[in-house]
């Protein structure tokens, strides 16, 4: 049950970034592309890239810091 609403609170988390964190995200841990890969793909550079990927861990490590702490 834990785990499931972990998953779920991830999910929720996940979905809530802005659209250019998710997709950093997205393409990075669960396609596991290379921020070179990511950037020949859509034509960022790979500082823009890695900033956004920093943002969006910051935003889901303050969504789901209740989880963190516990």
């Amino acid at each position: 049950y834990i785990r499931e609403s972990l998953m779920d609170a991830l999910n929720d988390a996940i979905l809530a970034l802005p659209e250019e964190q998710r997709q950093v995200i997205e393409a990075q841990v669960f396609g596991e592309l290379t921020f070179r890969e990511i950037a020949e793909a859509t034509g960022e550079s790979i500082d823009t890239l890695t900033a956004r990927k920093r943002y969006a861990i910051r935003n889901l490590s303050r969504a789901l810091r209740q989880w963190i702490e516990e």
